[in-house]
């Protein structure tokens, strides 16, 4: 049985409450326009797996562990807002990533070859880390632009990067859940 999967780092809950009132001040703008992410269910993705053999996750969790052995915990910045591809056409809203040591890179740099093994091939895009506030569906933002400008440099807090987990993703009707299958401590 295959599973749908993914890896990423947790966002403490301190951080997720600042997020969650941005999210509902945007909420107001654009009620039925996004699909807005549960809270609860943020993230900070490294990459992508797809679907998986089930069989494969104790290898998977070995090989993430074996990659990133030595790596060390670090922090980041959570601020800045956006849309993926631009703000003329925005399809993903995101709040940003201030990470000048570059230490969410050196993590997708030191996974994706680890996942080779298992027929899982890095995105064609650039890695761009970031927090995926909603989704639009297939409508245009009115005065998405105005409404974020404000907001560019919003600061939502600093989190900890220290653990990096292997998630199950199930998509439901209501909404992603998303199951630890495994977590990696850095510095350990």
């Amino acid at each position: 049985m295959s599973v749908r999967t993914f890896i990423a780092v947790p966002i403490p809950s301190s951080v997720k409450t600042e997020i969650a009132k941005f999210q509902e001040k945007l909420r107001q703008h654009w009620p039925d326009e996004v699909r807005w992410v549960n809270v609860e269910m943020m993230h900070i993705t490294l990459q992508f797996l797809g679907n998986v053999e089930e069989s494969q996750i104790p290898d998977i969790a070995k090989a993430i562990t074996q990659a990133l052995q030595g790596s060390q915990h670090f922090e980041i910045k959570i601020q800045g807002a956006g849309a993926f591809p631009n703000h003329q056409k925005p399809r993903v809203i995101w709040i940003g990533i201030h990470d000048p040591d570059q230490g969410l890179q050196s993590l997708y740099q030191k996974i994706f070859p680890a996942m080779q093994q298992f027929g899982i091939e890095p995105e064609a895009k650039e890695y761009q880390p970031h927090i995926t506030l909603g989704r639009v569906a297939n409508k245009t933002l009115h005065n998405f632009s105005s409404v974020m400008e404000p907001d560019k440099a919003i600061e939502f807090g600093t989190i900890p990067i220290e653990t990096v987990i292997l998630y199950r993703s199930d998509l439901r009707r209501t909404g992603a859940i998303y199951t630890p299958l495994s977590e990696t401590k850095l510095g350990s």
